[in-house]
């Protein structure tokens, strides 16, 4: 796969717009990071890609979140997750485990199967 900015870390509403379409032009996942109250929240969609979201990336997704969630008791609280064939979104993420994270969204959300 070509090399691409697979995702940001942002609140700003102008990078993540040129995000969107620089995601939309290649075809990609869109990934977004945002803070929220020292965390942030992980929105991923991948409606105008070419790749699809399988009931078995859905649960790859899961598991990772789930594992992150497990591996962080005091985050459970917190805790808001929701995944479809559309993409979905994450919160919380602390801030350490952001980039992990988020590559490991695109990886699966452009894995072919």
């Amino acid at each position: 796969m070509e090399s691409f900015t697979k995702y940001i870390i942002s609140n700003d509403s102008s990078k993540i717009d040129k995000h969107w379409n620089y995601c939309e032009k290649n075809k990609i996942p869109h990934i977004i990071g945002t803070e929220i109250d020292g965390f942030y929240k992980v929105e991923l969609d991948i409606m105008s890609t070419s790749f699809k979201m399988t009931d078995n990336k859905v649960k790859e997704i899961e598991s990772i979140i789930k594992k992150e969630i497990m591996s962080n008791p005091e985050l459970k609280e917190k805790s808001n997750s929701s995944v479809s064939v559309s993409g979905g979104d994450v919160f919380p993420v602390p801030k350490e485990k952001l980039d992990e994270f988020c590559s490991k969204l695109f990886e699966i959300a452009t894995k072919q199967r």
